[in-house]
C-alpha cells in the first residue's frame, strides 16, 4: 500500500499498476477494511495518472467504495484519506459543490488528527475550487493558508501551487507585472515535476502575455498545456491553443494573439485566468 503512494509521487505509472495488480488478490482475501480502503485509494491514484485527471465514472465509483470502507473503520486517518480522494474526483469532474462538501469532512477529520500534510493539501484544493468559482477573497484566504502550511511542513510542491494561485489572483486584480513574474517562476518550477495541472501557472502567464502584447513568448506555456500527460483542456480551449501554437511556429504573432483572445473568455469562466 505504501509503495503505491511512493510510486504516485514519483510519477511512475507503470510501477503503480504493477504493484496494484500484484497485490490485489492478497488484499481482497486478507486485508482489513482499513487496508482495503487505503489500497483502493491507491487504485484511484493510478487512475489519476492514467486518465490524466479526466476522471471516469469507474474511478469515481472506486473512490466512493474506498470511502464506504473507511466509514466502517471510523478511523480519522482512513476517513481523511478517503474523503480527500473522492473530493478530488468530484473537483476534477467539475462537481464543485460535492467536492466542497467532501473537503469539509476532511477538515473535520483533521481537527482530530492534526495531520499537517493533509491539511496543506486540502487547503490547496479548496483554494483551487474558489479559483474555479472566481472568488478572489476565497483564493486569497486559502492560498495563504496553503503557503504558510507548506513552508512550515517543507512541502515545496504545494508552496509552488499556492504561488500559482497567487499569480491568478494578481492577474484578476490587474497587477500584470506581479502576475507575470509569479506565473513564469511557478511554471518553470512545475515544468520538470510529474504534476498534471501545470495550467495553474501556464494560463495566467499566457493571459499576461496577451495583455502586455508579448504573445510571441507564450509558446512554451502552450506546449506544456498540450502535453498528452497533462490534464486535457476543454475542446474549445485545446483547439484554440493548437491554432495559436501553429501560428507562433510560423511567426504569425497577430494570428496567435487573435486566436488566444477568442478563447480567453471561456478560460476566465473556468477559473484558468
Amino acid at each position: 500500500i505504501e509503495r503505491l503512494w511512493s510510486a504516485y509521487w514519483a510519477g511512475d505509472a507503470a510501477l503503480l499498476r504493477a504493484v496494484a495488480d500484484a497485490a490485489r488478490p492478497e488484499i481482497e482475501q486478507h486485508a482489513s477494511d482499513s487496508q482495503k480502503s487505503r489500497y483502493f485509494n491507491g487504485v484511484v491514484l493510478i487512475a489519476f495518472r492514467e486518465e490524466c485527471l479526466n476522471i471516469s465514472d469507474a474511478t469515481l465509483a472506486c473512490a466512493h467504495y474506498a470511502t464506504d470502507l473507511a466509514k466502517r473503520t471510523n478511523d480519522p486517518g482512513d476517513l481523511t484519506r478517503a474523503f480527500f480522494l473522492v473530493a478530488c474526483c468530484h473537483m476534477w469532474r467539475g462537481d464543485l459543490d460535492s467536492a466542497e462538501e467532501d473537503f469539509n469532512i476532511v477538515l473535520e477529520q483533521l481537527d482530530h488528527t492534526g495531520d499537517t500534510e493533509w491539511r496543506v493539501m486540502t487547503d490547496n484544493y479548496i483554494a483551487l475550487i474558489r479559483r474555479k468559482r472566481g472568488d478572489l477573497d476565497g483564493v486569497h484566504h486559502w492560498a495563504e493558508l496553503t503557503l504558510a502550511g507548506a513552508d512550515k511542513a517543507r512541502m515545496p510542491l504545494y508552496a509552488i501551487l499556492a504561488r500559482a494561485n497567487a499569480a491568478w489572483l494578481a492577474l484578476r486584480e490587474g497587477h500584470l507585472e506581479e502576475a507575470e513574474h509569479l506565473a513564469a517562476e511557478m511554471l518553470a518550477a512545475l515544468k520538470p515535476l510529474p504534476f498534471q495541472v501545470k495550467w495553474l501557472a501556464a494560463w495566467p502567464l499566457i493571459a499576461c502575455h496577451l495583455a502586455r502584447d508579448t504573445v510571441d513568448k507564450a509558446g512554451d506555456a502552450i506546449r506544456i498545456m498540450l502535453d498528452p500527460q497533462q490534464q486535457p483542456q476543454p475542446a474549445e480551449l485545446s483547439e484554440g491553443l493548437q491554432d495559436a501554437l501553429a501560428a507562433l511556429d510560423t511567426g504569425d504573432h497577430i494570428a496567435a494573439q487573435i486566436r488566444l483572445s477568442s478563447v480567453l473568455p471561456t478560460a476566465r469562466t473556468l477559473g484558468y485566468v
